[in-house]
């Protein structure tokens, strides 16, 4: 009950008290008057009784009333603090919420420049394919008109010199008037042509031999019994039995063995001892122009087409603007799609019994040879880190990312590059 209840019900049993006493009061003093002398003094008595009785319920009344105030009082007092208390968490409810709106609207703010520049990066990437794309085209060699690689046009000249005496000299055998000129040219222009043809195929396989980017296909030529055409995938079986039909169905085939789906539940490998951010220094132009120059120049491009090569004859024109595309990249924390896209080429599995089967083959990548040099790039400096800075423990062995051999730890090597330079300060002493 609350102290206003309790202070009306108070009162009414006050009222109903006083009430009760004036009543017995007034009948006992009718009763004195009526009866006369006789009960006068035990009358007084009963009244003086009753009034004690009435004054001590009026004394109890006033001291529960007084200590209700003082309820009253302290209620009042913890209304007001409980007040204060809620006026205080509001005006921090409200700063909260406007700190979170203001966090709110930076983090979506971010959100919007991170999007940009990667939207940035995006386009600057595509109008550099593209350019390159074109110069490529533009200056690399076009396919051989011809079906044979080796034939040339001086080769169809004498064809056609050797048809046209061949075909006068067999009209006359044909007329019944064989002419023995006619005849000894027709043999004369028939020996020029399969001569040159047999010189022509003779000089194009020795080009073709020599030629080091041509050193697998060579091998193919020169292993007996090996057909040309043994790579080509051929119908694949599928584990219920059925057979594909197209390239397409091939390619969802072999996808799926290559990269089947990752399972359902991955449990997480929780929180690990994190190691103290190492600063790196700002991308420069030199560490990329030495992995641009190192890179093999024929080795088979990514989806785009673009060898090293391309990079390596056109650097002085596009070393700006792939330098820039590669620190913003690393700034962003974005790679461009096209250099996560790879160009997958299914290669058989060697000693298989039957290839129709999609594991009996194995895919290889082939990236974008511009996000390989990125890689090479970002390669050293891992290198250069975690050997400058101990990442590693001291109990490793191989695994270096400069291609040492194994079994040999980043202190071994150390050690051999400290002999060698005290060897060759003592020669120069010497």
């Amino acid at each position: 009950m609350t102290p206003s209840g309790r202070v009306q019900d108070t009162l009414r049993s006050l009222e109903n008290a006083s009430a009760k006493a004036s009543k017995r009061i007034t009948t006992r003093t009718t009763r004195v008057t009526s009866v006369g002398n006789e009960g006068e003094r035990s009358d007084e008595v009963k009244s003086r009784s009753s009034a004690e009785t009435a004054k001590s319920m009026m004394q109890r009344v006033l001291e529960m009333l007084a200590k209700m105030g003082n309820e009253m009082v302290d209620l009042k007092h913890r209304v007001s603090e409980q007040s204060d208390t809620i006026r205080k968490l509001s005006a921090t409810v409200y700063k909260q919420s406007t700190i979170i709106q203001g966090q709110e609207d930076l983090i979506r703010g971010l959100e919007v420049q991170v999007q940009e520049s990667k939207e940035e990066l995006r386009r600057k990437n595509d109008e550099q394919h593209e350019e390159t794309r074109q110069v490529y085209q533009d200056i690399q060699k076009e396919p051989p008109p011809y079906a044979k690689r080796w034939w040339t046009k001086d080769l169809t000249r004498l064809r056609q010199t050797y048809t046209y005496w061949r075909n006068q000299a067999r009209a006359q055998r044909r007329a019944g008037q064989p002419q023995p000129d006619l005849e000894q040219r027709a043999k004369d222009a028939a020996k020029e042509y399969h001569d040159n043809v047999r010189k022509q195929k003779k000089s194009h396989w020795d080009d073709f031999v020599t030629d080091e980017n041509n050193i697998w296909k060579v091998v193919k030529y020169l292993k007996p019994g090996v057909n040309m055409f043994d790579d080509k995938v051929p119908p694949l079986r599928r584990a219920d039995g059925s057979i594909t039909k197209g390239k397409g169905e091939q390619g969802e085939e072999l996808l799926s063995t290559f990269f089947p789906p990752l399972p359902t539940n991955i449990e997480p490998e929780g929180e690990r001892p994190q190691r103290e951010e190492i600063a790196m220094p700002d991308l420069t132009l030199q560490e990329i122009e030495e992995k641009v120059m190192a890179a093999k120049p024929w080795k088979a491009p990514g989806e785009d087409g673009l060898p090293a090569i391309v990079w390596k004859k056109l650097w002085h024109v596009v070393k700006h603007r792939v330098w820039t595309l590669f620190d913003s990249s690393l700034r962003e924390g974005v790679v461009p799609q096209q250099w996560r896209t790879a160009k997958i080429i299914p290669l058989k599995k060697p000693d298989k019994d039957d290839y129709t089967l999609a594991k009996a083959w194995r895919p290889i990548s082939l990236l974008s040879t511009l996000g390989k040099i990125l890689e090479a790039v970002v390669a050293e400096r891992i290198s250069y880190a975690v050997e400058a800075h101990g990442l590693l423990p001291a109990n490793h062995f191989g695994a270096d990312l400069q291609g040492l051999e194994n079994g040999q730890s980043f202190e071994s090597r150390q050690l051999r590059r400290q002999r060698g330079v005290q060897w060759s300060l003592q020669r120069a002493a010497a």
